[in-house]
């Protein structure tokens, strides 16, 4: 690799200046009392989505479960006649749409809890801390 000689002379002579150290620190100390709000929300703002999270899981895992349970013990009963699909994956579909569909349910109904649950928590979250 080639040296360029105008670049290394420039850094070489390059001596900046350097100011009053209190105004440094009086400088250093204004950014950081910038910076500590920031620090404090976002900490707050991780704490708080830790908390949704641990209460979407806890809300939705029962019901999941409850609901498989359900479905596994009374299935729909959706039969569909196998024999006027040609397409292997259609005849599939059509031996276990009942189970397909009782998975899709059981899918649908815990996600939809874990949200209004989420959602419930972070409005009263949200009110609490309002209040305070």
């Amino acid at each position: 690799m080639k040296k360029n000689d105008v670049i290394e002379n420039k850094i070489a002579n390059y001596r900046p200046e350097l100011g009053n150290s209190e105004d440094f620190m009086s400088r250093l100390v204004d950014k950081m009392d910038t910076i500590e709000p920031a620090r404090r929300y976002c900490q707050h703002e991780r704490r708080r989505l830790r908390r949704t999270l641990v209460v979407a899981f806890l809300s939705g895992i029962p019901v999941g479960i409850a609901l498989t349970l359900l479905f596994i013990f009374h299935p729909l009963s959706l039969h569909f006649t196998a024999q006027c699909w040609t397409l292997p994956l259609l005849r599939f579909f059509a031996h276990n749409a009942s189970l397909l569909i009782s998975g899709l349910v059981v899918i649908s109904i815990s996600a939809g809890v874990a949200y209004v649950s989420t959602l419930f928590y972070n409005l009263f979250s949200s009110h609490i801390s309002s209040s305070q």
